[in-house]
């Protein structure tokens, strides 16, 4: 069957639905419509409150394909006899409570989380410019001069953070690299979710992108660059 996926964007929402899930199984056992021990028992038993749940677009209907997979696991012959659905969604609870467990421990002040990640690039041998001041009138375009290279315009950090750093609205970051999986890993692990805003014309042989933050991680599509680490 197809492994869960917890990643940055929607652990709350899945973490949820698990628990939903468990408590139900939880109460039809304590009435004994489900034995104890069993398994297969429980896949089925699973299996159909997702089925009912989808019916019912208890949790809109963008959850409907994950619950279609475990409305699979516990109804296909096959999977019913292997899959153990039950310890799967204790798995997502597990995960889940260790990432609020991280981002409690982020500072508060998203500019001290873009330096943090910025130290975290500077070790790797990316030129960074977070504050870039530039006349573009007379000195034109942006030339970089190292393999990897991120910036941020100085009238974005003056405007787009407050007195204490936190994101007052979107600031763009800017990325001329081969490799922008690194910047999104690295902001990612400090507690930056980036948006993919569109991809330029290469220079010098590297791709262009164009990514933002916003206050909070939050916007309203929420379209994440999905971190290496996000797959659970």
């Amino acid at each position: 069957m197809s492994k869960f996926r917890l990643n940055h964007s929607n652990p709350h929402d899945l973490a949820n639905m698990a628990t939903c899930a468990l408590l139900a199984l939880g109460i039809a056992r304590k009435y004994k419509e489900v034995p104890y021990n069993n398994r297969v028992a429980a896949n089925k038993f699973l299996g159909g409150w997702a089925h009912k749940a989808m019916k019912e677009v208890r949790f809109g209907l963008q959850w409907n394909d994950e619950l279609d997979i475990w409305r699979v696991t516990g109804t296909n012959p096959t999977h019913v006899l292997i899959a153990n659905l039950e310890k799967q969604l204790e798995e997502v609870l597990t995960l889940y409570a260790k990432k609020v467990e991280t981002a409690l421990k982020f500072p508060a002040s998203f500019r001290r989380r873009l330096s943090n990640a910025g130290t975290i690039l500077k070790s790797s041998g990316w030129d960074l410019h977070f504050g870039l001041e530039r006349d573009w009138d007379n000195e034109g375009h942006f030339e970089p001069t190292e393999e990897h290279t991120a910036f941020i315009l100085k009238e974005h950090m003056d405007e787009g953070f407050d007195k204490l750093g936190r994101v007052e609205k979107f600031i763009s970051l800017f990325v001329i690299s081969d490799n922008s999986q690194a910047i999104i890993d690295a902001f990612y692990e400090c507690g930056i979710l980036l948006e993919k805003v569109q991809e330029g014309k290469r220079a010098d042989g590297k791709p262009q992108l164009h990514l933002r933050f916003h206050p909070n991680n939050t916007w309203d599509d929420m379209t994440v660059c999905e971190p290496s680490k996000a797959a659970a």
